[in-house]
């Protein structure tokens, strides 16, 4: 039944799963960036076409064999018997990446992990971590009409003023060379990407390290909200701005008026005040 190219498809292909599970474990913490980035597709294709291949090879070389005692050649098989070999194929070539996927726990398995330790000790675990840019021209402040209807407490705030900027993600914080000291990298990676995203401006560099912090807790949630400075000279103006502060969509205030203007939070006029305070 067993001939030596069936028993040397099976090794290998044991190995291969061997070989996956070892990624996955090594991979660890870091296992998206292998197995979920584009450029590593290809490696991962080429599990797929050598186990494949040989899994077939060897079940035509043993199938043609059979049938050949039988009497019959290899086209007695029906349609149904194809699909089939095909299907488990499919499988058996794809067990090796799913065992090596899933060895290890994802990454935002890990870190609720530590969340849940960090609870049991009592200390605060933040469910978001908030980045917004002040830009600042001279003494004034820029601000933006916010357009989204959705907030961290259910509420409409559209139409009302904030400062640009939104929640980091994990995005933000992958691929830094922390061992070179940038530990402020994700920081500028947020408000960078939150600034063009929402005002259209592109943040050439941050001179002033400077964050403001802003912590709320309430309804059980806890925001870790922060305002860094950055002057008007340190950002690139897009046309796309430019339309918008035509439109009047965002705007540039004093001090004197920001007092008077309706903030999508109580919060957020806090740190647009103490922004301007601070230059």
């Amino acid at each position: 039944m067993f001939d030596i190219w069936t028993v040397v498809s099976i090794a290998i292909y044991l190995c291969i799963i061997a070989g996956c599970f070892s990624i996955g474990r090594r991979g660890g913490f870091e296992r998206e960036k292998i197995f979920e980035k584009a450029k590593h597709w290809h490696n991962i294709s080429t599990y797929f076409i050598v186990a494949g291949s040989l899994l077939i090879i060897s079940k035509m070389i043993w199938s043609e064999s059979y049938f050949s005692r039988l009497g019959s050649g290899i086209s007695s098989l029906s349609l149904a018997d194809v699909i089939f070999i095909i299907f488990v194929m499919f499988i058996l070539t794809a067990l090796p990446i799913l065992i090596g996927y899933y060895s290890v726990p994802t990454r935002n398995a890990k870190i609720l992990k530590n969340c849940i330790k960090n609870l049991t000790r009592g200390r605060a675990i933040a469910t978001g971590i908030g980045f917004f840019v002040a830009i600042v021209d001279g003494e004034k402040i820029l601000l933006r009409t916010r357009t989204e209807t959705g907030s961290l407490f259910g509420n409409d705030l559209s139409g009302k003023w904030e400062l640009p900027g939104g929640g980091m993600e994990i995005k933000d914080m992958k691929y830094i060379n922390y061992s070179a000291g940038n530990y402020y990298q994700p920081v500028f990676n947020t408000i960078s990407r939150e600034a063009l995203e929402e005002v259209f401006l592109e943040i050439i560099q941050i001179e002033d390290k400077r964050v403001i912090p802003a912590y709320l807790f309430k309804n059980d949630t806890i925001d870790l909200a922060h305002v860094a400075i950055v002057p008007l000279s340190s950002i690139k103006k897009t046309p796309s701005f430019e339309e918008l502060l035509l439109k009047g969509e965002v705007k540039f205030f004093s001090k004197e008026e920001v007092q008077n203007l309706d903030f999508a939070s109580q919060r957020m006029k806090y740190m647009a005040v103490e922004a301007l305070s601070a230059i």
